[in-house]
C-alpha cells in the first residue's frame, strides 16, 4: 500500500513457514517506508531472528532511532502452521507515537511516546526479504492480509 496511511491502524497477516530456517541477518515480514517518491526512508520493520534456542522470534527495527526493539520473552513462531503478526502503528512526528507487536493475538511488546513517522506520505510491503538464510533456498506462504483502524 501507498499513499496517505492512517493515523492509527493494526497491520497484519498470516505466515506460513514449512520449514525452519537459520538467519544470521534480518528476515523480513513487514516494512514500513516514509517520505516521496524520490526520497524513501525506512520507518520499521517487522522481522525474524534466529533465538538462543534455534527458533525464530519476532521483533522491530526503529529505522528512525536506529534501534532494535524486542520483546523481554518472546516465543518462537510456529514452524509447520500458520501464525498471525499484527503490528500496531500510532503514527506521530512528535513523541505521542506508538507501536505494538503481536503473535497470535498476544502483545509481544508495546512502546509508547515515541516518534514513529516522520512523513505524511508512507509505503507498507508484505513478504518475505532475507539476506543470509540456512538452508539458503526458503519458502514462506502470506495470506489474509488486513489494515484495520479503529
Amino acid at each position: 500500500r501507498q499513499g496517505t496511511l492512517p493515523v492509527a491502524a493494526t497491520y497484519g497477516a498470516w505466515f506460513h513457514i514449512p520449514a525452519l530456517a537459520e538467519t544470521a541477518d534480518n528476515w523480513n515480514l513487514l516494512h514500513f517506508r516514509g517520505g516521496a517518491p524520490d526520497d524513501w526512508h525506512g520507518l520499521w520493520d517487522v522481522s525474524l531472528s534466529t533465538g538462543e534456542d534455534g527458533g525464530l522470534q519476532l521483533y522491530l527495527y526503529d529505522f528512525l532511532n536506529s534501534s532494535v526493539r524486542r520483546a523481554e520473552a518472546s516465543p518462537s513462531v510456529p514452524i509447520g502452521s500458520w501464525f498471525h503478526v499484527e503490528f500496531r502503528l500510532l503514527r506521530a512526528k512528535d513523541a505521542t507515537g506508538e507501536v505494538a507487536l503481536f503473535l497470535d493475538g498476544a502483545l509481544l511488546l508495546e512502546t509508547t511516546g515515541i516518534v514513529t513517522d516522520d512523513t505524511d506520505v508512507g509505503q507498507w510491503y508484505v513478504g518475505n526479504l532475507a539476506k543470509a538464510l540456512t538452508p539458503q533456498d526458503s519458502t514462506i506462504y502470506v495470506d489474509d492480509v488486513t489494515i484495520h483502524t479503529p
